[in-house]
């Protein structure tokens, strides 16, 4: 928000249908998903295919440490930040 980008956040542990929902009805550019805790290492591939499937149309960037830590295959519409400074600086070259 501070760089001028519109942001809604959704909060924790929101069903993936709630977000299917809201991206029907914003249609965004991008998309953050940070991966702190949930899901297990072993269910982070299957999350990212979900999200890539999903939202073909938007830019996913993922960080936080289970996505890190599983280095899951990612398609060409899915990205990880492996730190918060990644994200500073790819909103700094957008604005």
């Amino acid at each position: 928000r501070k760089r001028g980008f519109k942001v809604i956040y959704l909060g924790a542990n929101v069903p993936f249908e709630n977000i299917e929902q809201v991206y029907k009805i914003y249609e965004p550019d991008s998309m953050i998903c940070s991966m702190t805790t949930n899901p297990p290492v072993e269910k982070v591939q299957e999350l990212v295919n979900q999200l890539s499937d999903t939202f073909k149309s938007s830019s996913v960037l993922c960080m936080g440490a289970q996505i890190i830590h599983a280095q899951p295959s990612l398609s060409d519409n899915i990205s990880v930040m492996s730190q918060p400074s990644d994200l500073i600086d790819l909103a700094d070259g957008m604005s």
